[in-house]
């Protein structure tokens, strides 16, 4: 709760001694959401180097407990991580196209998908359906008392009435962001939507609406600040994989063709029968992907094409 109410003084000593216990205790559901916590506590700090510190030991505790457990906690840091990075297409699919894993999804990892879904449509400017889809998760989340993610929800479907040119439904439904969150004060899930938070704020300002003035202009001013540390992470990211970027300039047309195909999810059988060649010289070409990217597997060749976005291109 101190990262909610933005009482940063203890999150880092709170989530650090929630890890140990856990770790002694080999509770890796509690040390993953530990992680996830100190990720967004990071961000919110404009920290990039302790930010992706975070999202790797989330990974390695991850891979190192029961898959059907965890499948899906990786998934979504990284996709919560993509959207911060503006990089919405590396979301994780299934998040994209509606979880059918929620049956298998355990109790601390329940909604949290369906933000993730609606922050991925709200980048996509699919506004009608932000608002569909967050009335469904909404009520379930209410239903659940998941009170902080129904109000991630409430936000997105605000902002997205904004956009459509309706500011009444954008009004009244941020007044009922602010009746959740304003007892206990409860500011960071409305901060962390950054730059969409000022519209609406000055939308409030414009009418007689039940938020206090003050209220609002700290809102806009932390959601101001979140917005330029998110903007510096941003920057930060790109420059860091530049690198990964260029090394993509040593591959061939064929292998670059290849590994568009590998990033698809195509498996090596399927790419010989596309490609007319035979199983072995597929699997040729790919060792000689892994030699140039200095890489010992398919994954890591992914992760790199991902970041130098080879996807996007589609060799243009």
């Amino acid at each position: 709760m101190n990262y909610f109410t933005k009482n940063f003084k203890e999150v880092e000593q709170n989530a650090y001694k929630a890890i140990d216990i856990a770790i002694k205790n080999n509770q890796s559901d509690i040390i993953c959401s530990s992680f996830f916590l100190l990720m967004r506590f990071h961000l919110a700090r404009g920290d990039y180097n302790r930010l992706m510190n975070s999202f790797e030991l989330l990974n390695q505790y991850a891979d190192i407990a029961d898959f059907d457990t965890f499948f899906s906690m990786p998934d979504l840091a990284q996709s919560w991580l993509m959207l911060k990075l503006d990089k919405k297409n590396d979301v994780a699919g299934w998040i994209r196209h509606k979880s059918k894993y929620r049956s298998k999804m355990n109790p601390w990892n329940y909604g949290r998908d369906r933000v993730l879904r609606c922050q991925y449509l709200l980048l996509n400017q699919r506004f009608e359906e932000v608002i569909a889809y967050a009335d469904a998760s909404g009520k379930l989340m209410y239903e659940r008392g998941l009170h902080i993610l129904r109000i991630q929800i409430l936000i997105t479907k605000a902002i997205s009435y904004h956009k459509l040119n309706e500011p009444v439904l954008s009004v009244i439904t941020f007044e009922e962001v602010y009746r959740w969150t304003y007892k206990n004060n409860i500011i960071m899930p409305i901060v962390e939507y950054g730059k969409y938070i000022r519209p609406l704020v000055e939308n409030c300002l414009k009418t007689d609406c039940i938020i206090p003035e003050s209220w609002l202009k700290e809102i806009e001013k932390k959601a101001n600040s979140y917005s330029t540390y998110q903007h510096n992470i941003q920057k930060k990211f790109k420059q860091n994989h530049l690198e990964e970027t260029d090394i993509l300039n040593c591959l061939t047309n064929t292998e670059q063709e290849l590994l568009v195909l590998i990033c698809q999810g195509i498996k090596i059988k399927t790419i010989a029968e596309m490609q007319g060649k035979s199983v072995s010289a597929i699997k040729g070409i790919c060792r000689q992907i892994y030699t140039k990217l200095n890489v010992n597997s398919r994954v890591d060749a992914v992760r790199i094409a991902t970041i130098s976005e080879i996807q996007k291109r589609q060799l243009e």
